[in-house]
């Protein structure tokens, strides 16, 4: 109002009339208006950035999918040769996301990598005669990749292999005792042997044999008969899978059946109920009821 007042003073004084000095005080409010209006900044309009302010577009995080981590944990439990814990985990995997083509190639890797290394450390444990823990180390693979003909295989010439050393240690150390016991001959003229005398060194043979079959053993049972020769074939089916079959009559051993006479049929003698546990799972691919019993003393 002030700048107004001058200009009409200041108008007056130079002869002009009222209306031009309105006039011309009117336009010189409106151009101090305009430019104050001008000089304020536009602000931006919402939802859009604003790249004069200079903010920075937000950065996008790579996250590691689900699958990722599966797999390289898998990987990690492989390296330390742990293949039974990563077949695990993609197996979990599998079933909860579906089989996905990165878990089945894995998987198939795993399984694979695991037969592998089973076979090297039965052949391993075999050379060094643990045929046993062999059977062992097969046993816990097919447990988790499924049944594989050539373990399978492995297992069941492990198992004859086995028997057939224990049985030849047992008569070894039966023939050891003997001989303490025999008192040493001095040299006695040659006499002749008569007929008699043949028949009794024979039957003594024969018994001498048969007492290391008269010993206490736990049995891996897996077939009973009334007929002797069903209880021949059943140890024949045996022997074609690499496994040793002995044939028994219950009656004859106190911890056996003792009501009713039976023909029964064992894969092997184990002197400890551990041994005939490990063969356990390997004649029950033959005979899927077979189980393991202490026999007991023999009665005649």
């Amino acid at each position: 109002m002030k700048i107004v007042l001058v200009i009409l003073m200041l108008m007056s004084l130079l002869g002009c009339s009222s209306k031009e000095i309105v006039q011309k005080a009117v336009l010189e409010r409106q151009d101090v208006v305009e430019q104050a209006v001008s000089e304020v900044p536009e602000e931006p309009e919402s939802g859009t950035p604003d790249e004069e302010i200079g903010e920075e577009p937000e950065e996008v995080t790579e996250t590691v999918s689900q699958q990722d981590l599966v797999l390289e944990e898998a990987a990690e439990f492989a390296e330390c040769e742990d293949y039974a814990s990563a077949i695990h985990l993609l197996e979990d995997a599998m079933e909860q996301e579906g089989e996905l083509p990165a878990y089945r190639d894995a998987h198939a890797e795993y399984c694979e990598a695991y037969r592998e290394w089973t076979i090297a450390r039965a052949e391993a444990e075999a050379a060094m005669g643990n045929y046993l823990t062999a059977i062992q180390i097969i046993n816990e693979t097919t447990a988790v990749i499924g049944t594989d003909e050539e373990l399978s295989g492995m297992a069941q010439g492990y198992a004859q292999t086995h028997v057939e050393t224990a049985r030849e240690e047992t008569a070894s150390e039966q023939e050891a005792v003997e001989t303490e016991t025999v008192p040493q001959e001095t040299e006695t003229p040659v006499e002749a042997v008569t007929p008699e005398q043949t028949e009794e060194t024979t039957q003594q043979e024969t018994e001498t044999t048969q007492t290391i079959e008269l010993t206490p053993f736990y049995g891996i049972w897996c077939y009973a008969t009334k007929d002797l020769s069903d209880a021949e074939q059943a140890v024949a089916v045996l022997e074609e899978h690499g496994l040793g079959g002995e044939i028994f009559i219950t009656t004859d051993w106190s911890n056996l059946n003792q009501n009713e006479s039976w023909y029964v049929v064992t894969a092997g003698l184990y002197p400890w109920e551990a041994d005939a546990n490990v063969m356990l799972d390997s004649v029950r691919e033959v005979y899927p009821d077979a189980y393991v019993k202490y026999s007991g003393e023999r009665k005649n």
